[in-house]
């Protein structure tokens, strides 16, 4: 897929050996992204502290693995990285400052609304990243994109119109889930240029420790506490960097080397089920039947997205997927 990290993916599940490796792969990062909910809510700090503090401790890890990648490369004699440009920095940290905001923003939704509807209305980035493909860079859009993007706006709808069971009137959450999805997009429309020349570790950790800076700075000036009062507080917030960001991220990244773009893209959809299934269990937030129909449609709308057509699925493999990066 050449709008997101996922780019270079096999056109055909059995065209790579470890085909079924790599589906069960993405099953378990999705998983794990669709943890990271549970972890922000259990959180003691803020919204925007516990986002800094998950891509912080997951940025060494990110290092090793970028070190790694290029010892691996170096070995099998392939070009190395040796200098990066003023385009290259200004679009890392464009990117840097996109996933920021989007972890910002997403974090925030999610004191604010409930996890089902937060998780939900985030995963239509992909739909939004197309639009805006073609918009800004005259990119081909297939007919399905066209046929998705009303079904999806329509499962928000009757997500934003059904509020949570004895929860209070969540729009503001659902207002901010949507800016969430602006500011991923951009990250992902930055990751198409990064992506041609840089590695998918390589752009996760100068990214990662960006977007670390830059949230903790919005920690501070929002007054949030930034240092964890107990241990337990700590060990929330490692199990969000380790277990939602570094496996998740890697996890996928690692998947998708195996199956095809849409193929990962469906197996994503595990994510947003995983996080409704959380909240209802340990958070106590029972998805209601207008939940049930919007994200029904949220979930078909995106499946219908990540299915190329087949004269183009070879040529032209669909961008979709689902949060991620999240």
């Amino acid at each position: 897929m050449p709008s997101d990290l996922t780019s270079g993916s096999a056109s055909n599940p059995n065209e790579r050996p470890g085909g079924t490796l790599g589906a069960l792969s993405v099953a378990l990062g999705a998983t794990a992204i669709g943890l990271a909910p549970l972890w922000i809510r259990l959180s003691v700090l803020g919204p925007f502290s516990t986002a800094a503090y998950r891509l912080l401790f997951a940025s060494p890890l990110f290092w090793i693995w970028w070190r790694l990648e290029s010892r691996r490369s170096r070995i099998a004699g392939l070009p190395a990285v040796t200098a990066i440009n003023r385009q290259e920095r200004l679009g890392l940290l464009f990117a840097g400052l996109m996933f920021a905001g989007d972890m910002a923003l997403w974090n925030w939704s999610l004191h604010e609304t409930s996890v089902a509807n937060s998780t939900l209305i985030t995963n239509l980035t992909p739909l939004l990243v197309m639009v805006a493909a073609w918009l800004l860079f005259g990119e081909k859009v297939t007919s399905r994109y066209f046929a998705a993007l009303p079904i999806g706006l329509a499962g928000v709808c009757l997500l934003v119109h059904s509020p949570a069971t004895g929860a209070k009137a969540h729009w503001k959450g659902d207002l901010l889930s949507g800016a969430a999805t602006v500011f991923y997009a951009g990250y992902l429309l930055a990751l198409r240029g990064l992506r041609q020349r840089f590695t998918t570790s390589f752009i996760l950790f100068h990214s990662g420790w960006i977007s670390a800076i830059a949230l903790f700075v919005v920690a501070w000036a929002g007054g949030e506490k930034l240092w964890p009062a107990t241990n337990g507080g700590w060990w929330i917030i490692l199990a969000l960097a380790f277990v939602s960001q570094l496996c998740g991220q890697g996890l996928i990244a690692f998947g998708f080397g195996h199956v095809s773009a849409a193929l990962g893209s469906l197996i994503l959809l595990i994510q947003p089920v995983v996080a409704a299934g959380i909240a209802w269990a340990w958070l106590g937030e029972p998805m209601t039947a207008w939940q049930l129909a919007g994200g029904a449609l949220v979930l078909t709308a995106i499946t219908i997205a990540a299915r190329p057509q087949r004269a183009e699925a070879t040529k032209h493999p669909s961008p979709s997927r689902s949060r991620s990066s999240s």
